[in-house]
């Protein structure tokens, strides 16, 4: 399942799968499940989900032995490789940065500072060369929500030049308890570094060095990968221990403990004050993007008759995020495999399970004589961003096939965790007969179905049906060890997961040999555009107005000069007190429509022209 950062949040089906967090345990299996069909599918996800598959993450050798157990079942199964001889469809993925050249040195210190040790380059940081005065900024925090200013009383280009100290994460107790969440180790959205750095940058900032403060140092510096995933900043920036900060303090004639602890404090209440250091620090960052090759892994059971050049996709990713670099929920001191039971062993082994079950239906005597073609599809990088179904759908080509011959799409992700027989299912509206199918399948009622008709949403279905495909998501709910290192097979309801695969079952079946193909649904509105900002908001501002989380690269937004922490307060002349303000309003404009936002930057009101685009 890939996460949803808050900012995304929305849409029918977003708002099912975040309903469904956190039931309690549920009750046995509610059909009478042959155990033999339980015990095998258990024994795949333990598979999946062992250890040495390291969390199925990029660049890992358990995703490339995940990938040809997959192989080996589907061609066990009997089924036909889906890209000519092969089962593979190789695509690329970002694979972080590697770093060519990392430099940090202290003028007149006679402390060296050694790379990989004392600092390293964050992947989110520019490749560049900088010298300039220490500066400490605290938090670098500008949140008027929260009356936190860590540049109060600081002119706009009270940086230009500089190299500005950030302390990571945001306001905490000795205890490491912020004093925005009140939970220890547990962030707001004002702690993201990218925001941090951007905050800097915008005020002249010639390079960021983040250091951990005490009471949740871990003396560890950031592996690269964990920071490469994201998206470049402006300015160089670098991870620096506490060792290397203190050597900065100690550079500039400090007495380096007395003032680190009154500065930190001083950022911990909120006390906003740029402090010059009269020291000075160069060094250059060179990063270089690494790509790695991942593959989806699919076959086909073919279909009879007059139906068999039409096809039906069932699917499911089996990537998850592997010692949790990137995606991971939780802050660890050490790399950590995330073995991902649920999420998504648990669908991948039911596209296994349906495979067999049809591949046996195929050949029984009473198979229909005119029956669909299957695809049995496993993806790679969904929690990359849904990458490896994107590239399917926009490569079918390569297992021969055309957009018009895929005529429904069946996902599942997160079918291990069945409660009280409670399954969600959305998609129920992206097709004209789903929700008569799906009452149908689910007789007798044995399962609870949450429905949602939205076909767009977190998951790989979402790919198809944006190539206009009818879809069907089965999901059994949000869970405290969504990518965390807990997620592990022993918490998964095989006998349940076997009455969810029933019911889809049913559900294929009633498409498989149905001369009348389900017909697509567009969602509310479609072919009328809507006016489009480009930007995602800080769902966690609690002040008035919309804080700006981040803007879309190379939209209408970023052309008019917004940016990552303005906050909008009117469009026009209606004021806004609140995201949901802000896209009421968007509404009732026109694509292409010029339109005037008045926003806050840096404690300064400012106007901005923004062209509206259409999507």
């Amino acid at each position: 399942m890939q996460r949803i950062p808050r900012t995304m949040r929305r849409g029918a089906a977003a708002l099912s799968f975040l309903a469904a967090a956190l039931l309690a345990p549920g009750r046995a299996s509610s059909q009478t499940t042959a155990p033999v069909e339980v015990r095998q599918y258990k024994a795949l996800v333990d598979k999946l989900a062992a250890p040495e598959m390291e969390g199925r993450g990029p660049e890992t050798r358990g995703l490339v032995k995940a990938r040809d157990l997959l192989v080996d079942r589907f061609r066990g199964i009997g089924l036909r490789p889906a890209f000519g001889e092969s089962c593979l469809q190789g695509f690329q993925v970002p694979g972080g940065a590697k770093a060519e050249k990392e430099e940090l040195a202290i003028e007149g210190s006679r402390e060296p500072l050694k790379a990989g040790v004392d600092f390293t380059a964050m992947g989110l940081s520019a490749n560049k060369a900088f010298a300039g005065e220490a500066v400490f900024v605290g938090y670098s925090i500008v949140d008027p929500g929260r009356k936190h200013d860590s540049y109060a009383g600081a002119a706009g280009d009270a940086l230009k030049g500089k190299v500005a100290v950030v302390l990571r994460y945001e306001p905490h107790d000795a205890q490491g308890v912020s004093r925005w969440t009140k939970r220890k180790g547990a962030w707001s959205r004002a702690a993201g570094l990218a925001a941090k750095v951007a905050h800097a940058a915008r005020r002249g900032a010639a390079a960021v060095l983040i250091v951990n403060p005490p009471a949740v140092d871990t003396a560890a510096l950031d592996a690269l990968r964990r920071t490469s995933y994201r998206s470049r900043r402006q300015v160089p920036v670098l991870h620096i221990t506490r060792k290397a900060w203190r050597a900065i303090l100690r550079a500039a004639g400090k007495d380096a403990p007395a003032v680190a602890r009154a500065t930190e404090a001083d950022a911990d209440a909120g006390k906003g004050a740029v402090f010059p250091l009269g020291v000075t620090v160069r060094g250059e960052v060179r990063l270089t993007a690494t790509r790695t090759t991942v593959h989806n892994v699919a076959a086909v059971l073919p279909g009879a008759g007059t139906l068999a050049e039409q096809y039906v996709v069932i699917g499911a990713h089996y990537d998850h995020v592997g010692y949790g670099y990137f995606g991971s929920r939780v802050r660890l001191k050490a790399p950590t495999v995330h073995p991902g039971a649920d999420d998504n062993a648990s669908g991948t082994a039911g596209v296994v399970t349906l495979a067999r079950w049809f591949a046996a239906r195929a050949a029984r005597p009473d198979a229909p004589a005119s029956r669909r073609s299957m695809i049995f599809l496993a993806f790679a990088a969904e929690e990359m961003g849904l990458l490896g179904s994107r590239h399917f759908v926009a490569h079918l080509y390569e297992a021969g096939l055309q957009r018009e011959q895929v005529t429904a799409m069946l996902n599942m992700d997160m079918i291990g965790r069945l409660r009280e027989g409670r399954l969600s299912v959305w998609g129920v509206d992206s097709g004209d007969r789903w929700r008569e199918i799906i009452r149908d399948a689910n007789k007798p009622e044995s399962l609870t179905l949450r429905l949602s008709g939205s076909g767009l949403g977190p998951s790989d279905h979402a790919s198809f049906y944006r190539a206009k495909v009818p879809v069907i998501v089965l999901n059994t709910g949000m869970h405290a060890d969504l990518h965390a290192p807990t997620d592990t097979p022993d918490k998964i309801n095989a006998a349940g997961a076997i009455d969810v695969l029933r019911f889809g079952e049913s559900v294929l079946a009633a498409v498989w040999a149905d001369e009348r193909p389900v017909a697509y649904v567009g969602p509310k509105g479609e072919g009328r555009k809507r006016a489009f900002l480009g930007i995602a908001f800080d769902a966690d501002h609690e002040g008035p107005g919309c804080k700006v989380s981040s803007v879309l690269s190379g939209g209408p937004a970023e052309q008019a000069g917004l940016a990552d922490g303005d906050l909008i307060t009117k469009l026009n002349d209606k004021p806004v007190a609140g995201s949901s303000d802000l896209m009421i309003l968007l509404r009732h404009c026109a694509p292409d429509e010029t339109v005037t936002l008045t926003v806050r930057r840096a404690g300064k009101t400012v106007q901005m022209k923004v062209k509206l685009g259409g999507r």
